[in-house]
């Protein structure tokens, strides 16, 4: 009886080679096996709450403005682990999937830098402070409250921008596009035929080859991914609603809405303006 094709102890472009020169038979347990590796690893998708820290010198924690950066000392905001410190190609394809994840579908993750700049505030104001700026107290906490406040609406846009998609879901898509990869892969050696002469492959990993081009491969097929979702034709320029986040084709600098948001935002106008016109009659008689 035959064994069932087995990955342990094999690398990468050994197990892509062999999807590519095996039957059907052996391409299903290959495929069967590595997505099973993928979800098995140890290497899991991991949100955790993390802090934009600072500490308030002893010598002026008793002031007043000492007293309101000290308020401020700990921001907390939700991250996620986005590296691993593990080199083989099972972490380091997993890892791809985690954070793809994490960018296109889980709206408690939002680490933009415009985010994170007005995260920043008070700890960017603190050490302006101790440089020597002169700051009084109202002001301090006047921009600290803006920030914050402007923080919360800026995260409500980009959380609008995620996709929604369960785990669940996004294995089972995951797996489908798995096998399209390896059915799409070019052998190495195909691969440098295919390009000009002169190229230098000789210093080339096998492996790290193969994870680049299955990490890339991902990363296109979820942009694709993300057009279909939104309803965007390919080779289109599109925009983000000012409104609801969905993506849209832009036909103009001032296209700012989706089609749904433009007509909402439309009667909005509509009644403000037959408002003011009612009210400039009444002001008349």
């Amino acid at each position: 009886m035959r064994k069932i094709y087995n990955i342990s102890n094999k690398f990468f472009y050994e197990i892509i080679e062999d999807y590519k020169e095996g039957n059907l038979i052996i391409r299903n347990e290959i495929l069967q096996s590595f997505t099973a590796s993928i979800w098995s690893s140890s290497n899991k998708r991991r949100i955790y709450k993390k802090t934009i820290n600072f500490k308030v010198r002893g010598d002026l924690i008793h002031s007043e403005l000492g007293q309101v950066f000290d308020m401020w000392s700990e921001v907390e905001y939700t991250g996620y682990k986005s590296m691993t410190d593990k080199t083989d190609y099972i972490s380091l394809i997993r890892q791809k999937i985690n954070n793809l994840y994490t960018r296109f579908f889980d709206s408690e993750v939002i680490l933009h830098s415009e985010y994170m700049n007005l995260l920043n505030t008070p700890k960017r104001l603190y050490y302006r402070w101790i440089s020597g700026e002169k700051f009084s107290k109202n002001y301090v906490t006047v921009t600290i409250d803006d920030a914050i406040n402007k923080s919360i609406e800026v995260k409500e846009k980009y959380r609008k921008q995620k996709m929604s998609l369960s785990w669940t879901d996004y294995k089972a898509l995951i797996k489908d596009l798995l096998m399209k990869i390896f059915q799409n892969c070019i052998l190495l050696d195909d691969y440098s035929n295919v390009f000009t002469q002169d190229m230098n492959i000789d210093n080339w990993n096998e492996d790290n080859f193969y994870i680049k081009y299955v990490c890339k491969y991902l990363e296109n097929e979820l942009k694709q991914y993300q057009k279909k979702y939104y309803g965007v034709k390919q080779h289109k320029i599109y925009g983000r609603c000012k409104e609801c986040g969905d993506m849209f084709e832009k036909t103009g600098r001032n296209h700012i809405y989706c089609n749904g948001c433009k007509r909402i935002k439309q009667l909005e106008w509509q009644k403000k303006s037959m408002r003011e016109y009612r009210k400039s009659l009444c002001e008349v008689l």
